[in-house]
């Protein structure tokens, strides 16, 4: 049995987070890549766990006004493709 990831956030930014695992054995970024008039925004995620690199682990679409989007998650680099899911698909609506 393994323990879960556990990530805290450094740097408290929505612009470029840093968050790292509390032991030490994942990093991943956070930076806005997108940002329309509208609202509609992209957030893209990067596994800096042993190298910085220019591909994205996942990408977040965001809608009008902040309106749920999709997540994209990129397998390429693992033999697959690209795989996109409704945000929806992720979150549950809790309490009244």
């Amino acid at each position: 049995m393994t323990v879960p990831l556990i990530f805290a956030d450094k740097t408290g930014s929505l612009f470029g987070s840093e968050f790292s695992d509390v032991y030490d054995r994942m990093y991943l970024c956070v930076s806005r890549t997108r940002r329309d008039t509208d609202g509609a925004a992209q957030y893209s995620i990067y596994n800096t766990s042993v190298a910085p690199s220019n591909t994205p682990v996942a990408a977040l679409e965001y809608g009008a006004g902040g309106a749920l989007g999709t997540v994209t998650f990129n397998l390429k680099g693992r033999g697959g493709r690209e795989r996109t899911h409704a945000m929806s698909a992720f979150l549950t609506i809790v309490g009244g």
